[in-house]
């Protein structure tokens, strides 16, 4: 079903295309005109049925096989031709001779009407109009320089705005910048020395540390004391008590109690010279030996506060880096007997 219906389609587009070529219309419309007798006959009612007429074409219209060659297909084909290929040349060539003569009657009129000699009247007239346009332009040009005079005096006193506003920029930049300056002065803290620890009481060291001193002993033995008291660990000094503390890389990070234990232990150790460990594993591994309880994480603290150099898998120790132990040793820090925890 499906292939019928194509197959009658097809035939519709074949036909719609072969009648949309100007040649097939212009003939079928040619062969319709020259042979409008025959159409007459089959299309008109008449007598005598269909028998009849066509007897009538075979007999009077066409009566021969050269009729139907002449005049069913070489006349139309000829006057086809004639209105596709003769009569557009021709038709076109008239439309641009009719214009061409229109375009030379317009400058024929035209030519003769500015030809005309202006009567007096006219010249007159003509004349107040100039004179009239020209003051006009006159009244305009004066108009036009008044305003660019008046734009240019503008630019002028803004240039002079500009230059007063920058003027006063610079300056308010520069207050601002003493003013800057003078507030930072006045963050600094005011001069001050640090303290000595030679010789005084306890508690005011431990004040002036930013340590708190616990009253009694704690539960479990310490193993670091100041001047014998129990200390509450972590220690973090002060911003104030920052200011007595020379070796800064003991404040950067808190101080717990098993670092500063690590750091006698080493003082102690390799005071005499000796051969410290080169890997981290063989210092953890020292440090356990010794009691520590986080062997590991005491590597780790003592890299941060300096006591260590280098990096954490090969850190290294020698006696330049004893300054701040010693120090603590001074101010009153002190390693206590305590029993190796297993």
């Amino acid at each position: 079903m499906d292939d019928a219906k194509n197959f009658v389609l097809g035939i519709f587009q074949t036909v719609k295309d072969r009648f949309g070529n100007p040649l097939v219309s212009a003939f079928v419309v040619s062969w319709a005109i020259w042979n409008f007798r025959l159409l007459l006959v089959l299309l008109g009612s008449g007598d005598g049925g269909w028998q009849t007429k066509i007897t009538y074409i075979d007999k009077q219209l066409m009566p021969e096989w050269v009729d139907w060659g002449i005049h069913g297909f070489l006349i139309p084909i000829a006057f086809a031709l004639l209105w596709i290929y003769i009569l557009p040349p021709a038709l076109r060539t008239v439309a641009a001779y009719h214009e061409s003569s229109q375009n030379k009657t317009r400058e024929a009129i035209f030519t003769a009407t500015e030809a005309r000699t202006l009567s007096a009247e006219e010249a007159l007239n003509l004349r107040q109009v100039m004179v009239k346009q020209r003051a006009e332009w006159q009244s305009e040009k004066a108009e036009i320089v008044q305003s660019l005079e008046n734009f240019v005096k503008k630019l002028e006193s803004a240039n002079e705005g500009l230059q007063a506003a920058n003027a006063r920029e610079q300056g308010l930049a520069k207050e601002v910048a003493s003013l800057k300056k003078e507030i930072e002065k006045l963050k600094e803290p005011p001069p001050r020395t640090p303290y000595n620890f030679a010789g005084k009481p306890t508690k005011e060291k431990a004040a002036a540390l930013g340590l708190q001193l616990l009253n009694r002993n704690p539960i479990s033995p310490s193993s670091i004391s100041f001047d014998g008291f129990p200390v509450n660990w972590p220690w973090m000094p002060t911003e104030h008590s920052r200011f007595n503390i020379p070796h800064k890389r003991l404040i950067e990070h808190p101080l717990d109690e098993e670092a500063i234990w690590g750091m006698f232990y080493l003082l102690r150790k390799y005071r005499g010279g000796g051969s410290p460990p080169q890997a981290a594993n063989e210092w953890a591994e020292v440090f356990r030996d010794a009691g520590a309880k986080r062997p590991d994480a005491l590597v780790r603290h003592l890299l941060l506060h300096g006591v260590l150099s280098g990096n954490y898998e090969a850190p290294e120790f020698s006696a330049q880096q004893t300054s701040s132990i010693r120090w603590l040793q001074q101010v009153g820090f002190k390693e206590t007997e305590t029993p190796k925890q297993q």
